[in-house]
């Protein structure tokens, strides 16, 4: 129903999790102007249009949709996002631009999706991340300056990948790690 949500522009947190919804309408939330939580977790989603005009968005949750890529565009209009969950998708790809002008995230969550490659520049606009999972994925490989600029990250997790190998400066300018997660990377042969 294209007005189904018209009327509630007061509304600011909204769950339509655990359902079995495969597409919405896309100007379904367009008059949900103060939404500040959206939970659109575990249906079966593939689109990513749905959401954006929701610019007070604070809180976005994914996961278990059907996602196989983020593209550049996704989240451009979401400033004040302070926590993201994308987990438990089919994400195998993730554009270098992404994450851009997510300046005050401070939790994102890609675990258990398909990804393979991190570009280095990729979280370089994150600079009050503090949280990301990355766990149960298939990376091979940790690069040098992949983490670079997340200086307030306290919370990494890379584990359940097949990282191989993990490069010299992966884990430059990380300060305020206090937790590294790299178990059940059984591959694993240099570090």
């Amino acid at each position: 129903e294209e007005n189904l949500f018209d009327e509630l522009c007061d509304l600011e947190s909204l769950n339509l999790s655990y359902n079995h919804l495969k597409q919405l309408n896309i100007e379904i939330f367009d008059n949900l102007i103060n939404l500040k939580q959206l939970n659109l977790g575990l249906n079966k989603l593939e689109s990513e249009n749905y959401f954006k005009n929701l610019t007070k968005l604070e809180n976005l949750s994914l996961p278990g949709n059907n996602w196989y890529s983020i593209s550049e565009n996704t989240f451009k209009n979401h400033q004040k996002l302070l926590c993201l969950d994308l987990s438990q998708n089919k994400i195998k790809t993730i554009e270098s631009n992404s994450f851009k002008k997510l300046n005050i995230l401070v939790k994102i969550d890609l675990s258990y999706n398909s990804i393979e490659y991190i570009s280095p520049a990729i979280f370089d606009e994150l600079d009050h991340l503090k949280s990301l999972a990355i766990c149960y994925n298939n990376l091979t490989r940790i690069e040098s300056f992949n983490f670079e600029k997340l200086t307030k990250l306290e919370n990494l997790s890379l584990s359940k990948n097949r990282i191989t190998h993990i490069d010299q400066n992966s884990f430059l300018n990380l300060e305020n790690l206090k937790t590294l997660k790299l178990a059940y990377n059984l591959s694993l042969i240099h570090i």
